[in-house]
């Protein structure tokens, strides 16, 4: 693995790779490591560098023109090599079926993929975040004697979510 600093090299300079991964988070490094011993040559592009640097770091300092964005964008999101895996507590859990379907009432919603296309995947998954093997079974909760939390949906309303923050 090589490091380089686009900011060093020539403006004129050509970069050719099989593969360009945007992002250095969790995710990309993911799908980084997929390719690993394989002919094909991947490049990982990251806005940051090795450390934490202000003006990279000022980029997510955004102005939000619908409702107000309570989330410091510093503490959660990180221009770095890494990305936000720096800040990450490792919390995980799969998506459910409704989250991949459209819904009337949520702008923008659906995915062009479906649940079980992905369940193939959830064990790869969860080696890569160190969470060791059958970490998606769903009979795993009751072996484990470990019970879910209610839900609470009077916290679940926009309206009342908006008047929390």
């Amino acid at each position: 693995m090589s490091f380089f600093d686009l900011r060093q090299m020539d403006e004129n300079s050509l970069i050719e790779t099989d593969l360009c991964i945007v992002g250095s988070g969790p995710a990309g490094l993911s799908i980084a490591k997929e390719f690993e011993g394989s002919n094909i040559e991947v490049l990982v592009l990251e806005s940051g560098g090795l450390d934490k640097e202000a003006d990279t770091q000022s980029l997510y300092d955004i102005e939000n023109t619908g409702a107000p964005i309570p989330l410091d964008q510093e503490s959660s999101r990180l221009r770095i090599y890494g990305g936000t895996s720096h800040v990450w507590t490792g919390r995980c859990a799969p998506f459910d079926d409704i989250d991949f379907e459209q819904r009337s009432w949520v702008a923008y919603s659906g995915w062009p993929i479906t649940r079980p296309e992905i369940d193939s995947h959830l064990e790869r998954a969860g080696v890569y975040l160190g969470l060791g093997p059958h970490c998606y079974d769903e009979n795993l909760w009751p072996k484990l004697k470990a019970r879910l939390l209610p839900f609470l949906y009077s916290l679940a309303s926009t309206n009342q979510a908006a008047s929390m923050v």
